[in-house]
């Protein structure tokens, strides 16, 4: 690969204007953003609820704290990036009903980052991995 086409590929990728994914929600006559979060941020969340098996190796995931870490780590006054819950509010979130906001927002924020997980499988090159062999 020639040093130009590297320069191309970063200029696209790296060097781009990051555009995340999100959604207006109305709730109660508020609107609140929900947006996806960045790849660190998407990890920090995926380590706060996996559980670890005694012998060291990954656990499961404990869907109840995926909910509550989606809605701290998604949720925005529009347009800005004010987060409208804090980690301390972890407890209070906890309490709250499933079928209510914390489940909708949770599902919406979810939606977000399964689908990129979704479509980075499905835009991958399948035989990538073939050629190098």
């Amino acid at each position: 690969m020639s040093s130009e086409e590297r320069n191309k590929i970063r200029a696209k990728t790296v060097g781009s204007n990051k555009v995340f994914k999100s959604k207006i929600v109305k709730f109660d006559g508020l609107d609140i953003e929900i947006r996806e979060p960045s790849v660190k941020v998407w990890g920090q969340i995926l380590k706060a609820v996996m559980t670890m098996e005694p012998d060291g190796g990954t656990g499961k995931m404990e869907m109840d704290k995926y909910l509550i870490w989606s809605v701290i780590h998604c949720a925005f006054v529009p347009q800005t990036d004010e987060k409208v819950y804090e980690e301390e509010d972890y407890a209070s979130l906890e309490g709250c009903p499933r079928s209510g906001f914390v489940g909708e927002f949770s599902e919406i924020a979810m939606d977000m980052m399964n689908s990129d997980q979704e479509a980075t499988e499905k835009n991958s090159n399948e035989t990538a991995i073939d050629n190098l062999s």
